[in-house]
C-alpha cells in the first residue's frame, strides 16, 4: 500500500490536473532551478511506548519522527503527508507522535496504515487520523494540484467492527486464494 500510494502521490505532483502552469507561456519543466512547491512525505513510524522486537525499536521512533519534522522545517515544505503506520499498536500510542507532528505547526494529511487499526475494537471509529474524514479517503488542492489520499483498509477484516464489513473483506480474500 504504502508503494502505490507513494506513486500516486508522486504522479499527482507530476501532473497538474486542472490543466494549468505557472504561466501559461512558461511551463514547469524538469530543468526549473526551483520547485513549484515542495512537500513531505513519512511513512511506518509504527510507535509505541514497549520493548524491542527483533530489528524493531519502537521508542526510537519518535526521535526518528522529530528528526523528519526538523528537516521538514528547515526545507520549508508546505505541508507533509503521512503515508500511514503511524502507531503499531494500542490507541495511547497517538498521543507522542501526534504531539510531535502538532508541534511541527506544518499541515500535515493522514493515511492510515493497518497497524493505526492495531487499537482496541471500540476506538476504531475514534482513530485519530481519520477524525476530519470519516472514512479515510480524501482529497485537497494545494497550488491548483489535487492531491487524492485513499484507504487502502477500508475493507478489511482489522479496520471494523462492523460485521458486513468484515465478511466482504473474507470473501474477497477468499476469492483471491482461490485465483
Amino acid at each position: 500500500m504504502k508503494l502505490s500510494a507513494l506513486l500516486i502521490v508522486e504522479l499527482l505532483v507530476l501532473l497538474n490536473l486542472n490543466g494549468m502552469t505557472r504561466e501559461e507561456n512558461n511551463p514547469p519543466s524538469y530543468s526549473d532551478p526551483a520547485p513549484v512547491f515542495t512537500f513531505g512525505l513519512f511513512a511506518d513510524a509504527q510507535y509505541c511506548n514497549c520493548e524491542a522486537a527483533g530489528t524493531r525499536y519502537y521508542k526510537s521512533s519518535l526521535v526518528k519522527l522529530q528528526e523528519a519534522f526538523d528537516r521538514f522545517k528547515k526545507d520549508s515544505v508546505k505541508f507533509i503527508i503521512n503515508l500511514g503506520d503511524l502507531i503499531e499498536k494500542d490507541f495511547v500510542s497517538y498521543k507522542a507522535p501526534l504531539d510531535i507532528i502538532s508541534s511541527g505547526k506544518i499541515k500535515v494529511f493522514h493515511c492510515t496504515g493497518n497497524h493505526d487499526y492495531s487499537v482496541e475494537p471500540e476506538m476504531k471509529k475514534r482513530i485519530p487520523l481519520r477524525e476530519n474524514h470519516g472514512k479515510g479517503y480524501y482529497s485537497f488542492v494545494h497550488d491548483r494540484y489535487r492531491f487524492i489520499i485513499l484507504n487502502g483498509n477500508e475493507i478489511s477484516t482489522y479496520s471494523s467492527n462492523n460485521r458486513q464489513i468484515i465478511a466482504k473483506a473474507g470473501r474477497i480474500l477468499s476469492e483471491m486464494k482461490v485465483r
